[in-house]
């Protein structure tokens, strides 16, 4: 990409370190392990280190600047050509900001045969490292293994299968295949072919061998299971909004060529449907609220696109409101790059026999096509989420409206919204929302999204949680919620003030814990802030929703009932559970109070 130390210098001042971004006061040897975790972070296309900055206690950044600029440099590449086992030519840029001389390097991502890139004087494992988040981790005996296999230039799906042969093909899953050639391309020259010569076209087979490709698309349920047990779906319903411990699975271990169809039946089965007549007649006809082409392009697009070297399961779960593919693999592509007519193929053979059967293509319009199908639904556009760090790749299709006839009169009450703003608030309003959530759905990038959450926190419509920046998301205001609006609300402030007449006070100790909730609490946090809050006196559930940043209808069916089951919170009006008025307090809450 093109870049400026003015615009680095933003990105980081304004969300503090990142994967991508560090800040160094000097070339000492933390930069060292800085430039070896930006060669070696597999995917990210390397980072930036910033010079001349200091970071203060508070989080901000001072600008102290770089005295000598040129006897840095020079520094810098001696160092880049001694202190590793490979040279490392790094980008060099020096500009003003406030004044002051600032250096930003950038350190390219090194070839996947030059990795791992190491401070000799530490040898390996210990001298070299990978970025994880805004830190510099020291390898692990698999990230070792896996940049010896990122070196073999041969993709993992046309290497052969170890210990598979010719028996392990299925030809029923081959025949299967053929009959799909005849539907979508009956002038296939494929359907000229016999088995062997099939097989041998698209990869599966080499010389007679079975290739990793074969054995995924053609292989028989025994030999997966025997060659390959983690290479399967699992198909996850949950009554709960989060996965709890009521949930049923489906294991489908097939043949990938008729896997993806019993995939697609098995979550097809599970979803919403809508009721609507046929033209021209009375007859009911049942669909899936999700379209059937944004629903099998999630699919095919997680069986294409995950990491065959992890052996872990595509799990598809379906919740009330939502399905969430998520299969190990993050994404090849640049997140700038998902709605562009670019694409990157992990697994090159099994996309290609996909693509044969016009059920996958190579163009990178997959993901274009699923938000306008979903949009043109009235549903809310897929939310994608890769992370690199973890290696997964997670779609998330909603059941919901994009805005409904209630969401277009709550907003109403707000002037000087765009349709983006408003997104953000029905999310805020729905639960906590990240920066990264409200990329996955708008497709800005993450310092327009910044800006954007920053303003709308300003105009005390969300409230900002956690500890760093790194760490920060965002709740609706309390005086923002549609069930406390009353009036006109330009004089909104993010006061809790506004929650039910009757909640207690919080003590500014206990508001200090709850703001600094990270994004994804444990369990038992959770429970103990619940407990802390509902000592103080009774609190309807609404009001404690608002108050964690959570949904109201999550809270209670994955925390509240849970913790009245096992005696820590009790029912206001235990003898009438559905009573307008419920409400929760401590096991030792006074019954006058």
């Amino acid at each position: 990409m093109t870049w400026t130390v003015h615009q680095i210098h933003a990105r980081l001042v304004e969300l503090d370190e990142s994967d991508r971004i560090e800040g160094k006061s000097g070339l000492g040897d933390a930069a060292m392990k800085s430039i070896s975790a930006f060669s070696n972070e597999v995917g990210m296309r390397g980072g930036w280190i910033v010079f001349g900055l200091r970071r203060q206690p508070d989080g901000t950044y001072e600008t102290p600047g770089v005295k000598d600029p040129d006897q840095l440099q020079t520094d810098l590449a001696t160092r880049c050509r001694g202190v590793f086992n490979r040279q490392v030519d790094v980008v060099v840029r020096v500009d003003l900001i406030d004044g002051k001389r600032v250096v930003v390097v950038f350190v390219p991502e090194a070839a996947p045969g030059d990795k791992p890139i190491y401070i000799k004087k530490q040898g390996l494992p210990k001298g070299a490292y990978r970025r994880v988040g805004s830190s510099d981790c020291t390898v692990t005996d698999a990230d070792l293994n896996r940049f010896a296999s990122l070196g073999n230039t041969l993709p993992f799906d046309q290497r052969l299968a170890p210990g598979a042969t010719r028996s392990d093909i299925d030809l029923r899953a081959v025949e299967a295949y053929r009959q799909q050639l005849r539907t979508g391309r009956p002038g296939s020259e494929l359907l000229l072919m016999g088995d062997d010569e099939l097989l041998h076209a698209v990869g599966a087979l080499k010389d007679g061998r079975v290739t990793n490709a074969g054995l995924a698309l053609f292989g028989s349920q025994l030999a997966l299971r025997r060659l390959w047990p983690s290479l399967r779906t699992d198909v996850i319903t949950s009554d709960a909004t989060e996965l709890s411990d009521s949930y049923q699975v489906v294991e489908i271990r097939e043949a990938l060529v008729t896997g993806w169809q019993r995939i697609f039946q098995a979550v097809a089965d599970t979803l919403p449907k809508r009721v609507t007549l046929s033209d021209g007649s009375m007859q009911r006809v049942e669909t899936t609220r999700v379209p059937d082409l944004a629903l099998r392009e999630a699919i095919v697009n997680a069986l294409i696109h995950r990491d065959l070297e992890v052996r872990s399961p595509i799990q598809v779960r379906r919740y009330p409101d939502r399905l969430e593919v998520d299969n190990p693999g993050y994404s090849l592509a640049a997140e700038d790059d998902w709605e562009k007519l670019r694409s990157i193929a992990r697994n090159p053979t099994i996309a290609q026999a996909f693509t044969e059967l016009d059920l996958a293509e190579t163009r990178g319009t997959g993901m274009r096509r699923m938000r306008t199908r979903m949009t043109f639904a009235g549903l809310r556009p897929p939310a994608l989420v890769s992370n690199r760090e973890t290696n997964w790749f997670k779609l998330t299709l909603s059941f919901h409206h994009l805005l409904d006839d209630a969401d277009w009169t709550w907003l109403a009450r707000f002037t000087g919204l765009d349709d983006l703003d408003r997104q953000v608030l029905v999310m805020a309003r729905d639960g906590r929302v990240r920066n990264e959530d409200v990329r996955a759905v708008t497709g800005e990038d993450t310092l327009s999204t910044s800006h954007r959450l920053a303003r709308l926190r300003d105009e005390g419509l969300l409230i900002a949680h956690g500890q760093s920046k790194a760490d920060t998301w965002y709740s609706l205001a309390p005086a923002a919620h549609p069930s406390n609006l009353t009036g006109n609300p330009s004089n909104l402030t993010g006061n809790p003030s506004n929650l039910g007449a009757d909640t207690p006070d919080i003590p500014e100790a206990l508001q200090a814990r709850i703001d600094a909730l990270p994004a994804k609490p444990t369990r038992a946090l959770v429970e103990d802030l619940l407990v802390e809050i509902c000592e103080l006196g009774w609190w309807e559930p609404s009001d404690l929703a608002r108050v964690l940043g959570r949904s109201r209808k999550y809270l209670a069916q994955n925390y509240l009932q849970s913790l009245v089951g096992s005696g820590r919170l009790r029912l206001r009006y235990p003898d009438a559970k559905h009573n307008p008025r419920q409400a929760y307090g401590s096991a030792t809450l006074e019954e006058s109070r």
